[in-house]
């Protein structure tokens, strides 16, 4: 059997909060530096082809926000990766 069976450890504000934290700030900065340096460049991509201003702010829109979410995914998996002080998150089957 698994070695954390019968050790869960208490759901606290303090933990949440640290999980919390780490993912918020950590995606927030990945995913600002991607759209800034991926918006960019798609950005002078599209106003080279050609394409009219709305067109690139909507696909800008739309992009950035899938640059986000990705961000979010990159960031839960570094959280599930982490050792928090006196804990870390686990996948487990449930008991």
């Amino acid at each position: 059997m698994a070695d954390h069976l019968g050790r869960d450890l208490e759901i606290t504000w303090t933990r949440v909060l640290a999980v919390w934290w780490l993912i918020t700030w950590r995606a927030a900065v990945l995913g600002t530096l991607a759209v800034l340096v991926l918006g960019y460049v798609l950005g002078f991509v599209m106003g080279a082809l050609g394409m009219d201003l709305r067109s690139i702010d909507l696909a800008g829109q739309i992009i950035g926000m899938a640059i986000y979410a990705l961000a979010l995914l990159v960031t839960v998996r570094m959280a599930l990766k982490k050792r928090f002080g006196d804990f870390r998150l686990t996948l487990a089957p449930p008991h």
